[in-house]
């Protein structure tokens, strides 16, 4: 799910945040509580966990801290939280070469292109035909690393 980050004085009913491996709903208006100190805004939200047996298996928090279910989302303007958007993430094509993700994730494009030509990689490191079921050539691999780019 794509996030968009909000800070607390910008939370409005209807909103997903999510906070400690939690989705908690801001179901309305009425669970908010807004307070003035020492001239800051503070705003408190209580929140139902959607996802409570993700957040129990996984031992996100202590059980002992959700209340029956809910959450509090609380602070002022500097406090920023991932609210979810509503559209979901377009899955990224995984790769099918290891080395070549790797290397993506490091290094530029050229850098891959001279490595290989410079024969700094072993045979099995190399996409080829037998080799990397994803590509049939280092020209494909190439193509493929400067997409990720």
């Amino acid at each position: 799910m794509n996030t968009k980050t909000k800070n607390t004085l910008e939370l409005a009913e209807g909103d997903v945040v999510c906070s400690h491996g939690m989705r908690v709903l801001l179901r309305h208006e009425g669970t908010k509580q807004t307070y003035t100190r020492n001239g800051s805004t503070v705003v408190s939200w209580t929140g139902e966990v959607l996802n409570m047996e993700e957040v129990l298996a996984e031992g996100f928090v202590p059980p002992s801290f959700i209340r029956e279910g809910f959450w509090t989302i609380q602070g002022n303007h500097l406090a920023r939280w991932a609210v979810e958007t509503g559209e979901e993430v377009a899955p990224a094509a995984a790769p099918k070469n290891p080395v070549v993700e790797s290397l993506v994730l490091r290094e530029s494009p050229d850098w891959i292109v001279r490595r290989y030509r410079d024969g700094h990689c072993d045979a099995a490191q190399v996409p080829g035909p037998g080799l990397s079921p994803g590509f049939d050539s280092l020209d494909d691999a190439v193509r493929w690393v400067k997409g990720q780019a």
